[in-house]
């Protein structure tokens, strides 16, 4: 692909993730910094916590401030399954997206809408969101 073929695949990425809000937890500060740049260079509105606790009390605070949410499943306190199922108590209709470096099992689906592997880049995460996000595609 040449540079210009990629530059115009990055606006319409760009155009298309315009707006969307992104609550991103990740207790790896450097994944999660590298993944939330990536993000937001895709034209994500993304906010990030490092703690899942922090991250609810932010859902409570608004629970209609966030379009998708993408969790980690090994996490201090609560794991992203319980996140999950916190978060869903209180914004149903906001769908969840669960990264995970291990074993998927067929339970994890009843938590979350989606499901990616670890190591992920933005882009496979991007494309994920935007089959969930309606406003997306």
């Amino acid at each position: 692909m040449s540079h210009a073929s990629r530059a115009l695949v990055d606006l319409s990425t760009r155009e298309s993730s315009a707006g969307i809000r992104v609550l991103f937890v990740d207790d790896e500060p450097l994944l999660l910094c590298a993944l939330e740049l990536g993000l937001r260079h895709l034209g994500f509105d993304v906010t990030s916590f490092l703690d899942p606790r922090e991250a609810f009390v932010q859902v409570e605070q608004t629970p209609q401030g966030f379009d998708v949410v993408i969790t980690d499943l090994q996490l201090p306190g609560w794991s992203g399954i319980e996140l999950a199922d916190r978060i869903r108590a209180i914004a149903a209709q906001v769908p969840i997206l669960l990264l995970t470096g291990g074993a998927v099992t067929g339970s994890m689906f009843g938590h979350v809408d989606a499901i990616v592997l670890k190591p992920a880049t933005p882009r496979e995460i991007a494309d994920a969101i935007r089959g969930l996000v309606p406003s997306c595609s």
